[in-house]
């Protein structure tokens, strides 16, 4: 964080502006109402955070928790894919080892999980029925 305020804050105000971050009443009012896109943002800046300082493992384990919150985050997979990974493809193990843990877990606490991913996604992606009937 001091590197990020140009190297000349204190602890002091270290310590006030998270405090200030961490008692935003908008966050708590999404903790609140159960809602993901605190963690997701989260999650992706720990992607970010991973990709820049070359911890590919973290970057994946990251997106993978992003991905089985929301499917969006699943085009930034390609960031996980670079010359350095393809001999050592931590990134997308972690990737791939997370992501099938957690939907394991899900399927084990809720059983419908199977059934969201077999029967509602695939008819969410499912074209339209067309407006015009047969004659």
């Amino acid at each position: 964080m001091r590197r990020a305020l140009g190297g000349s804050a204190s602890r002091t105000s270290q310590a006030v502006l998270l405090s200030a971050a961490l008692l935003f009443l908008p966050l708590y009012q999404s903790l609140y109402s159960v809602q993901v896109g605190v963690l997701l943002v989260f999650l992706l800046a720990v992607v970010g955070f991973g990709v820049v300082r070359g911890r590919e493992g973290l970057a994946g384990a990251a997106l993978a928790g992003a991905v089985v919150l929301r499917l969006t985050p699943l085009a930034l997979v390609p960031l996980l894919v670079n010359r350095r990974s393809r001999s050592r493809p931590v990134g997308l193990i972690a990737f791939v080892a997370v992501a099938v843990g957690l939907l394991l877990g899900l399927e084990a606490l809720t059983p419908a999980t199977w059934e969201y991913f077999t029967t509602v996604l695939p008819k969410l992606g499912a074209a339209p029925p067309s407006s015009r009937t047969s004659r």
